[in-house]
């Protein structure tokens, strides 16, 4: 760990107040902000193994080892755990309990809050917004102005852009593309190298599989309505 590095943005606690932190079996060091911050109640987080540079801050119980990187404006709060070679960067913010992990990277003015879980090299960027219990894995992509929260989980190189809102119970994954202004929730699934644009709608159970058709402007609240559309669009 290069300590003259992170003295930049932040200072190593004396040893003195002899606090031993621990993390998930893993020795820490607890941190304090060294630059201006938004309110001077806040403590620092925690560091082990990885590197802080910049502007970056952590507060609060937020840690971050295992080599990651946080640099840039960054802000990582509350019980944040930023590891495994993840790197965060840019103006994001980070708080609650998230989890970033696994050679994932989270950059420019995104915001991730809530008990959020990214892994699995997947990127969260542009002005993306993740919140509540989201997971997002197996190099799937966040970006632009698209929101997921919920409990939707985006895996499997799938893409959530544009504006599109994914929340509910929905699944998204096999390299899907959703884009436009589309949005998606309740207990949909969308599997199978899709892309859905415009301003589709999908509710209630919807499921939508093995098929490369596009879905532009289409209101489906209820499946069983639709279901002689849906089984032409797969044949």
């Amino acid at each position: 760990m290069d300590l003259p590095t992170i003295k930049k943005a932040l200072k190593i606690w004396p040893k003195t107040k002899k606090e031993n932190w621990r993390i998930q079996g893993k020795s820490v060091v607890h941190i304090d902000a060294h630059i201006e911050v938004p309110d001077e109640n806040l403590r620092g987080g925690y560091i082990r193994s990885g590197s802080v540079f910049d502007n970056a801050c952590i507060f609060d119980n937020a840690c971050i080892f295992g080599n990651s990187f946080i640099l840039g404006n960054a802000k990582i709060y509350n019980n944040s755990m930023i590891y495994e070679n993840a790197t965060v960067f840019g103006n994001v913010c980070i708080y609650g309990n998230v989890k970033i992990y696994g050679g994932s990277k989270i950059y420019g003015n995104a915001k991730i809050f809530g008990m959020v879980k990214v892994y699995g090299n997947s990127w969260i960027f542009d002005s993306a917004f993740v919140n509540m219990n989201a997971k997002i894995y197996n190099s799937s992509m966040i970006y632009e102005n698209a929101r997921v929260s919920g409990n939707a989980c985006i895996y499997g190189n799938a893409k959530i852009y544009g504006s599109s809102k994914i929340y509910g119970n929905t699944k998204v994954l096999d390299n899907t593309n959703i884009y436009g202004n589309s949005c998606i929730s309740s207990n949909s699934k969308i599997s199978g190298n899709n892309m859905i644009y415009g301003d589709s709608r999908m509710y209630e159970n919807f499921k939508m599989y093995d098929t490369k058709h596009f879905i532009d402007d289409m209101i489906l609240p209820y499946i069983k309505k639709y279901e002689t559309h849906i089984n032409k669009l797969k044949n």
